[in-house]
């Protein structure tokens, strides 16, 4: 009885792949007669064999060779950086870069403190300074997170002193182009360096009261930043 049953079970499961494959049997079982009440052998014994496939080798569906996805660990959106340079000065500068998309970003820059001017060998001016600008920066690979990047720059200046009783003020524009890479540790850590070629106006003007005299000049310079911070 319970060999009979197996058999059954067995025909169960494979009567639907033996129609599918137009009857599997060989023609000398087409005419079995099974009138005499034998069961009919089991559909495994002439079923035809599946190519057999090897569990250890690699998934045919799956390519041999996959190029990473440039959004890998790309999870930072938000950048704090400060720049060590101007510290020296001493002026604090703060840069923050917000993630627009896995290959722009954009940066607002802003800093402020005091620059000591020497006049001849004592006299020393204490100069005020104040800065605002952007940055709008392209991945060329990578991603927010690490990678080269090629951007443009602004910023304006403000710088003023007082000195007896005159007083100067000189304001700055600048356009500046720049590349640069940027890479973020996995415990957040940021390093970034660029370098390029900026374009600036500056205009100053002196009073003492009484009189008062101004000076327009532009020229272009060395473009150069280097920031350290961490990432969120």
């Amino acid at each position: 009885m319970k060999n009979i049953f197996l058999i059954l079970i067995f025909t169960v499961i494979f009567s639907s792949e033996s129609r599918a494959q137009n009857s599997d049997y060989p023609e000398e079982y087409s005419d079995y007669d099974n009138s005499s009440g034998y069961a009919e052998p089991e559909p495994s014994v002439y079923a035809k064999p599946k190519p057999a496939r090897y569990s250890g080798g690699p998934d045919r569906k799956k390519p041999l060779f996959q190029y990473p996805k440039s959004n890998e660990k790309d999870y930072h959106t938000l950048s704090l950086t400060i720049s060590p340079f101007h510290l020296l000065m001493p002026v604090f500068e703060l840069t923050m870069e917000i993630k627009l998309s896995e290959k722009l970003g954009a940066a607002i820059i802003c800093g402020g403190g005091s620059v000591t001017v020497k006049e001849g060998t004592y006299d020393e001016t204490e100069v005020g300074v104040f800065e605002f600008g952007s940055q709008l920066k392209y991945y060329l690979s990578g991603n927010f997170t690490k990678g080269f990047h090629l951007g443009i720059e602004f910023m304006y200046i403000v710088a003023d002193t007082e000195v007896d009783e005159a007083s100067a003020t000189g304001t700055g524009l600048s356009l500046g182009l720049f590349g640069g890479y940027k890479y973020t540790f996995d415990n957040g850590i940021t390093l970034e360096a660029q370098a390029g070629y900026q374009k600036y106006l500056i205009r100053a003007e002196a009073s003492d009261g009484v009189n008062t005299a101004s000076e327009e000049q532009s020229s272009d310079s060395f473009l150069f930043n280097l920031n350290a911070g961490f990432s969120f």
